[in-house]
């Protein structure tokens, strides 16, 4: 079995949630809805990590970034 240690998390995460599979979503921004205001999110990349990172990471990064220009996340009740 091969299998990647993303789709390791996600199969536990689906497990943990008693079978209810919540999808992945990219943020720029947490609004909050008592003050209007929204704040940028920010994720710190390490300088090891950026060392590892190829060309075809920076194109696929761009290429989430670019189908999901404002982010986007549900409000969860």
């Amino acid at each position: 079995n091969a299998y990647t240690p993303l789709q390791l998390a996600h199969a536990t995460a689906i497990i943990a949630a008693d079978g209810l599979v919540k999808t992945p979503r990219l943020v720029r921004h947490v609004h909050d809805l008592r003050t209007d205001q929204k704040r940028p999110v920010e994720l710190p990349i390490s300088k090891d990590a950026l060392r590892h990172a190829t060309p075809l990471w920076f194109a696929l990064n761009r290429a989430a970034l670019a189908a999901a220009p404002g982010g986007v996340s549900v409000r969860e009740q």
